[in-house]
């Protein structure tokens, strides 16, 4: 599992990475922890992170940026990780809501039962997400993309376009009907003959489109709403998705 700090205090990161490790041998798992002492220089190695980490540990009082500010920013990347945010006060913590975190620990509670759990409730859904695979064919070579960060996928003629992460994307030779066999029938579904969509990213919708991740707007085929309508809410009647 891979774990990223950011701090301007080099104590509190080191103090961080040795109760991190204490914890990953109490669940017997082996960890990888990436550093930064700035918010500015954490966005410019948007590579290292953006799809690999599991968790973010992000100072609230950093110096060159406010650690709510910069986890925006980290979510408008596509992040979809989670966060928790080290903090000396808990002034901060309904600023926090904005940005989705996992919760937020008081510097001085580091070795606390609550701390552990939150890393044990990260490394279970760690391993629930590397579980969940999808195996495509991308010509002769077999790509492993994981399913929660999928967006859609779109038909263009004989070819498949997956969109994924932060707006990137694959091409791949299959169809629809193949896609669709593989996808688990909870988390993603079709509202159009050309795009099925993951649940999970769906942020808005009304009778024309559905958007996903706040900006990507896709159109409804008509033979698909009644359908789409009765997953959704089947989706968040689980609790997978919180409407406010």
């Amino acid at each position: 599992m891979k774990i990223l700090i950011c701090d301007d205090d080099k104590e509190i990161i080191d103090k961080c990475k040795g109760i991190l490790r204490s914890f990953s041998k109490r669940v017997s798992t082996s960890i990888q922890i990436i550093e930064y002492g700035k918010g500015d220089i954490l966005l410019e190695d948007e590579e290292e992170w953006i799809d690999s980490v599991s968790v973010m540990y992000l100072d609230i009082e950093l110096g060159d940026i406010n650690g709510i500010e910069l986890a925006k920013k980290i979510r408008d990347r596509g992040y979809n990780g989670d966060i928790i945010f080290l903090t000396v006060s808990k002034d901060y913590v309904f600023d926090s809501f904005e940005v989705k975190p996992l919760n937020y620990v008081l510097k001085n509670d580091m070795e606390s039962e609550k701390f552990f759990n939150l890393f044990r409730e990260v490394y279970v859904n760690s391993e629930k997400t590397n579980d969940k695979n999808l195996i495509l064919k991308q010509g002769k070579n077999q790509v492993v993309m994981k399913l929660n960060d999928i967006n859609y996928f779109e038909a263009n003629r004989k070819k498949i376009i997956v969109s994924y992460s932060n707006s990137k994307s694959k091409e791949f030779y299959s169809t629809m009907g193949e896609i669709e066999g593989k996808l688990p029938t909870n988390k993603f579904i079709r509202i159009h003959k050309s795009y099925i969509i993951s649940l999970e990213k769906l942020t808005t919708f009304d009778n024309k489109e559905v958007i996903l991740n706040g900006d990507i707007k896709l159109p409804f085929g008509r033979k698909y709403k009644g359908q789409f309508k009765e997953k959704f809410f089947q989706f968040i009647n689980k609790g997978a998705l919180e409407i406010s």
